[in-house]
């Protein structure tokens, strides 16, 4: 799965920064945000294969940035992105439904389970 290009937005910088380690350490390219707009901004230069997105951002939800992300080029690779919500904010199956997530793992997760999860993910068609 090397260089596959994952995107994480998460404000927590411990939390951020222990999922990149530990995805970098499974041959992923990460790329990291800590904000919406920041999110908004890489995912739109270059989509990610796959979004590992946090719900509880500082200047909006992880909802909101997803639907900016999926709404602003609706006809091209930008909306072909896995999603995986990681987030201590409880969800539905309605909600993952409704926004097209493939999985979510709330907080505080396992990081064998996050790598795992993430490699499942996008290893399905």
């Amino acid at each position: 799965m090397g260089g596959i290009s994952i995107l994480v937005v998460d404000d927590d910088v411990s939390v951020n920064r222990a999922i990149q380690t530990a995805l970098i350490a499974n041959s992923f390219c990460i790329k990291s945000a800590k904000t919406c707009a920041e999110g908004f901004d890489l995912a739109s230069n270059k989509a990610p294969a796959l979004l590992l997105l946090d719900l509880e951002l500082p200047d909006g939800t992880g909802w909101g940035v997803l639907e900016d992300i999926r709404s602003a080029s609706p006809d091209s690779e930008i909306d072909d992105f896995k999603v995986i919500v990681i987030s201590s904010t409880r969800v539905t199956r309605a909600q993952l439904r409704d926004h097209r997530i493939e999985k979510f793992i709330p907080k505080p997760f396992d990081m064998r389970l996050l790598v795992g999860t993430v490699s499942e993910v996008l290893a399905a068609p």
